[in-house]
């Protein structure tokens, strides 16, 4: 937990983060956020951290979040993702800009996996531990281990320089590892999902990806996802974090990306690439009348 004690607009709002496995299977424990803006009277509903794929069983855990000086928010945690067996883990990092109401792409921390089983003895060492016994389950591990390795965790973030320390193996023992780096302009994160039909009081929804004071999106929406000219329904800027649906084919399938800037007073600098691109098919909007259709309405 922590709390806004800035005097900036978010100022008084209270964080919740947690891991949980409500409705995965086992070893999918997902990073959970809420926060309550009448100082812990109501919460949010939970919204989703971390952004790999819901489908492999993969584990998020240990997680640690603080709020800067300037209400941003910052976390860590512990993450299976890049290993394909799903045990070795690594750590990842993501931020709020907007006071807890979204969390942006993640982007991975630690440069080695974390092995669990990996645990470096020399001889004097071998003579104080018990021989490796079978293990009950493929997910046990063979050889000797400290019983707390991971629990160790944690983050500082002053201004745009965050610090965070954890427990590594990369040197075939357990020790705190430590990386320092600033706030990053972090790729866009799409809220909306793939494939659904949309009406024209529909938003497109992404994360905001760098502070809500100087950020600025380059939105596309084409027939194509290829985005060529000819293919364009709509483009532009926006300095929000959603867009109405742009007018388009009724019952077509249509294709969207957005690239994030750094905008301080409003003067687009660097940008990211463009995001994947998401489907989503418009449906028009809907015509109130009885018996005929309103010509005033698109579908």
């Amino acid at each position: 937990t922590d709390a806004d004690i800035s005097e900036g607009p978010n100022g008084g709002n209270l964080y919740l983060q947690y891991v949980d496995n409500t409705d995965g299977p086992p070893f999918h424990e997902e990073i959970w956020s809420q926060r309550s803006l009448d100082t812990g009277h109501t919460w949010s509903p939970p919204i989703r951290v971390n952004d790999d794929s819901l489908g492999p069983e993969v584990d998020q855990f240990h997680n640690w979040m603080v709020c800067n000086e300037e209400g941003i928010l910052a976390a860590i945690w512990y993450d299976q993702r890049v290993d394909p067996f799903h045990y070795k883990f690594d750590v990842f990092a993501a931020y709020s800009y907007d006071g807890g109401e979204s969390w942006t792409s993640n982007h991975r921390i630690s440069s080695v996996s974390i092995d669990p089983n990996r645990l470096a003895l020399n001889a004097e060492e071998a003579a104080y531990v018990p021989s490796p016994v079978s293990p009950a389950s493929p997910l046990e591990p063979a050889a000797p281990m400290a019983g707390k390795i991971a629990e160790y965790i944690g983050l500082s973030c002053v201004h745009d320089k965050i610090v965070a320390v954890w427990t590594d193996t990369r040197d075939g023992d357990q020790d705190v590892w430590s990386a320092r780096w600033y706030l990053p302009l972090t790729d866009p994160r799409l809220l909306t999902d793939s494939g659904l039909v949309l009406s024209c009081n529909d938003s497109l929804r992404w994360a905001t990806a760098w502070k809500e004071t100087e950020d600025r999106y380059y939105i596309q929406v084409a027939t194509s996802d290829q985005f060529g000219a000819n293919d364009l329904v709509a483009a532009g800027f926006t300095q929000y974090n959603s867009l109405a649906v742009p007018p388009g084919l009724l019952d077509t399938t249509l294709y969207w990306r957005i690239k994030a800037y750094r905008a301080p007073y409003g003067i687009a600098t660097d940008s990211t690439a463009y995001s994947a691109a998401r489907s989503f098919t418009y449906a028009g909007c809907p015509c109130v009348c009885d018996c005929h259709r309103d010509p005033m309405c698109d579908n």
